[in-house]
């Protein structure tokens, strides 16, 4: 969206804009949300009270609507890992903000940043990839909508900035299918999505930031092509995210956005080479946990990175259980369950962090089988009490409802 600095006429705008911009590199940036939260909160919430009077006495006033809806998204920005409800309130306000924005000035770019804020609000109701509260047929609707109005809009643009904005809406609907169960729907629209971001010209200021988005798209592909069965499809796939993702990483390896990518990339070839190279997937496990260990005791609100490391541990515990390495299968899968545990203890809403909190679970259980069947049965357990009310409040997600249906399948196995 154009602009976001207050007026020269207006001392609260200023003001207003002096406390956003104070909050916006604490969190924000090339190095993420490394640190710097709840001063971040303490600022946004500083330039939401001065401008939300101004905008009530003035609904006409172009500059403070578009600042007030960058505010809101920062400060929902800044929520999401810690309180997902509160910020999915907060991108409903970003959203509100922008409709009026919209009606004052119609113009492509504030047309393409309402697409942003529906798909804002879309994530954070029950995208799989995020921190959601878990409705997963509201979160469709809201990212379709997004969809449409970006390819409406999107080649109004300057060349390039239009294909970003399409191609992360591609991305974002494909997790939807994904999650409603229709898989070949979202490889197809997972394939837009890498041709949108492949057509992008490298004169674009954020580059490096769009192909790290192209890296991603290839690591999500993978995901959806080894549920597909195209397990050797999805392992050159991860390979595409890896090499494109890797290399950025190595360059700046202070940005917490590409570290958790990194991780993400590893992880997803680890999995795909799981069953039939476990050797090498245990190889890169333990590469994405060492770079979320190495960088977690001195950034501990990084909770992307937290998250990342409980996957890259379940991971090891699964190829170390299939080697035969019953100390290190046992050591490692009972530390992600702490850590997707710690995940949910500070966001109980947060579905996302409760949905891994199962998986974890049903990976300690998988691993335990074979060791000790009696904990395998309490994991099982613990991962179907968690779930299983997941599934009955989200109708859609097909996610879900696998996932109950595998671990009622495991417990008749054991028993």
């Amino acid at each position: 969206m154009p602009g976001g600095r207050g007026s020269d006429q207006d001392p609260h705008a200023n003001l207003a804009w002096i406390y956003g911009f104070k909050g916006a590199p604490r969190t924000e940036g090339p190095h993420g949300s490394a640190g710097g939260v709840t001063p971040a909160l303490v600022d946004y919430e500083k330039a939401i009270r001065v401008l939300e009077p101004m905008v009530a006495a003035d609904v006409t006033d172009v500059n403070t609507q578009r600042l007030l809806a960058l505010t809101y998204e920062r400060q929902a920005w800044t929520l999401r890992n810690t309180n997902a409800a509160f910020s999915l309130e907060t991108h409903r306000r970003q959203l509100m903000a922008t409709e009026r924005l919209v009606r004052l000035r119609p113009d492509p770019p504030v047309q393409v940043y309402l697409a942003t804020a529906l798909r804002s609000v879309g994530e954070r109701l029950g995208h799989p990839y995020f921190a959601n509260v878990g409705n997963t047929a509201a979160a469709r609707l809201e990212i379709e909508r997004a969809t449409r109005i970006a390819e409406q809009w999107a080649a109004k643009l300057p060349p390039g900035e239009g294909t970003w904005y399409t191609g992360y809406c591609y991305s974002t609907l494909a997790g939807m299918l994904w999650a409603e169960g229709d898989i070949k729907a979202a490889i197809a629209l997972q394939q837009r999505a890498i041709s949108a971001f492949q057509s992008i010209p490298s004169s674009l200021p954020n580059w490096r930031e769009i192909q790290s988005e192209l890296g991603m798209t290839h690591v999500r592909m993978a995901n959806f092509l080894y549920h597909d069965g195209q397990h050797e499809n999805a392992s050159h796939s991860a390979q595409q995210g890896i090499a494109i993702i890797e290399p950025l990483f190595r360059q700046d390896p202070k940005s917490v956005n590409l570290r958790q990518h990194v991780m993400a990339a590893w992880d997803q070839s680890g999995y795909a080479w799981l069953a039939s190279d476990p050797r090498r997937a245990l190889r890169v496990y333990r590469d994405a946990e060492q770079a979320g260990a190495d960088w977690l005791p001195a950034h501990p609100q990084a909770l992307e990175i937290l998250e990342g490391l409980a996957e890259s541990r379940s991971g090891i515990a699964r190829a170390a259980a299939v080697l035969g390495d019953v100390k290190l299968a046992d050591e490692k899968s009972e530390e992600a369950v702490a850590n997707a545990d710690s995940l949910v203890g500070l966001d109980p809403g947060n579905a996302h962090y409760r949905f891994s909190l199962a998986l974890a679970y049903e990976y300690r259980g998988e691993v335990m089988e074979k060791i000790k069947p009696a904990i395998a049965v309490q994991n099982y357990r613990k991962a179907l009490g968690t779930v299983q009310p997941m599934a009955d409040a989200d109708r859609a997600s097909y996610l879900k409802f696998r996932l109950v249906s595998d671990l009622r399948d495991r417990l008749k196995r054991v028993f």
